[in-house]
């Protein structure tokens, strides 16, 4: 678990320095809303300040974690309406912040008891960044609708490749060469058995669905989402 008092320290750390982070037209946005939205939302910081150096790393989708986040989010809301269900608002965060992990390994701001194994994916182990995520976001008072499927979004890849031998083929190259190393830590995941108990496993696979279609690098369309601002407004009709 993550000390309270280390957490919330970082979070005024965050607060006083989030409008020196971000650009003029997110700083506009985000004084419409009340001061103690920061502690949600601040965990966009991460975008601005890591997004263009995790690109330039090995083994990294050729696209900015943000052009991805933003891909992702927008699939979830298109297949939801094209299945004729209701949106769910809830697992468009969840789309958008689904690879938060990976920022959190990086910057390793968190107690290395929470990661387990937070190591960068380029030296060729896993870094559990859909735990990891999944546990920052809870400790930030995230609800389960959110951190849950990310929280399974990783097993959910390996299931659909076990259930559907064909979807091996439409992954990325990045992620056919980590779904070796997240089966070799599968049981550092979850079982198999837990991921389909769980009541948010179909939306854990809806998510890595649009997870692995959010990752064009031309003719990107964003059709409900496109900006920071969008993004926000979405996540304090969902927090707030």
């Amino acid at each position: 678990m993550v000390k309270k008092n280390k957490f919330f320290y970082l979070c005024k750390l965050f607060e006083k320095n989030i409008i020196k982070m971000l650009n003029r037209n997110f700083v506009s946005h985000v004084k419409k809303y009340p001061q103690r939205a920061f502690q949600q939302l601040s965990v966009l910081k991460f975008y601005h300040q890591y997004d263009q150096k995790m690109i330039e790393a090995p083994l990294r989708e050729p696209i900015t974690q943000w052009s991805h986040a933003l891909q992702t989010a927008n699939c979830v809301r298109l297949e939801c309406e094209r299945n004729g269900g209701t949106r769910d608002k809830y697992l468009e965060v969840a789309a958008v912040l689904h690879d938060l992990g990976h920022f959190v390994c990086y910057e390793q701001t968190l107690t290395p008891s929470i990661f387990r194994k937070c190591v960068d994916v380029n030296s060729g182990i896993d870094d559990l960044h859909e735990k990891v995520g999944a546990c920052y976001l809870a400790s930030m008072g995230y609800p389960k609708a959110i951190t849950e499927p990310i929280r399974y979004h990783g097993i959910a890849k390996i299931w659909l490749c076990d259930s559907n031998k064909t979807y091996y083929d439409k992954l990325s190259i990045a992620s056919k060469q980590s779904l070796s190393m997240q089966k070799a830590n599968l049981n550092a995941r979850n079982t198999y058995n837990e991921f389909l108990k769980s009541p948010y496993a179909n939306k854990a696979v809806l998510l890595r669905r649009c997870d692995d279609m959010g990752k064009e690098t031309v003719n990107v369309e964003y059709p409900y989402y496109k900006t920071i601002d969008d993004v926000l407004a979405l996540m304090y009709s969902v927090l707030f």
